[in-house]
């Protein structure tokens, strides 16, 4: 599972996505099924962390060091900068700072890596192919401009303050008799046998900005089942617990 994104940037390589299902308790892809996929024309795994649920990285590293492959890391919704030096243990971690994102700058993101030679071909690449005043390859406008910068700069100093109101905002939706499903401390999720898109319309027709994520691309039994069931409330730090209230009353509406 992940957003349409991620598919877009490997279809605008020439590749072409391959799908391996998840596990359905941490939404994370199943490392156990990853070697029957691999052929003679794959390049790399790509590992979704989902609502802050970590892929399972000892595992993923060793299967792309056994098949010779590149890793990389879709960290959209796992950022957190006391976390990457433990968790860029990849050919490279990728990062939203999307505004919905815990960390943001409005719009953007960012690439890690310590193959330095990497790194020069991105920094091309980004900027529309161009290096020392010369086209050197195809590129794009990648480059984050000065005002994003400086939002990104001003909510590094918020991020812990966040973290913990979230922690606290979710706890009281927990009390409240809302029963989240596996994820970090800063997401709201549910998993509803039944009724979630009744519920996800009612929530929105009360202008409760619930959202629906993410969803499948392949006949994939957990993926599939996970994309109908997955339901995300409203989580951030200027939630008051009347917001609560408010929504666990619409939420549990008939």
């Amino acid at each position: 599972m992940t957003n349409t994104a991620t598919i877009n940037a490997i279809k605008w390589c020439g590749l072409t996505p391959v799908y391996c299902d998840i596990n359905y308790d941490d939404m994370t892809i199943d490392a156990g099924k990853i070697s029957d996929l691999v052929t003679r024309e794959t390049e790399a795994v790509l590992g979704v962390d989902i609502f802050g649920n970590l892929c399972h990285r000892d595992r993923l590293r060793k299967l792309a060091e056994y098949f010779e492959l590149q890793l990389i890391y879709d960290c959209a919704q796992s950022f957190s900068p006391l976390e990457v030096p433990y968790k860029l243990n990849a050919s490279m971690n990728v990062y939203s700072f999307h505004a919905t994102k815990l960390f943001h700058t409005i719009e953007g993101g960012a690439i890690a890596t310590f193959d330095a030679d990497e790194k020069e071909s991105i920094d091309i690449i980004r900027n529309h192919g161009i290096k020392d005043g010369e086209h050197k390859i195809d590129g794009c406008n990648g480059k984050m401009s000065e005002l994003h910068a400086i939002m990104g700069l001003f909510n590094l100093g918020y991020i812990d303050k966040e973290r913990e109101q979230r922690k606290k905002l979710r706890s009281y939706y927990i009390e409240s008799g809302v029963p989240f499903c596996k994820t970090s401390d800063d997401y709201a999720c549910v998993r509803m046998l039944t009724g979630r898109d009744e519920t996800y319309r009612r929530l929105r027709d009360n202008n409760i900005d619930a959202r629906k994520y993410f969803g499948s691309f392949a006949d994939l039994p957990n993926a599939n089942k996970v994309a109908d069931e997955i339901l995300c409330l409203p989580l951030h730090g200027r939630m008051t617990t009347t917001d609560i209230d408010r929504i666990r009353d619409v939420f549990y509406e008939n």
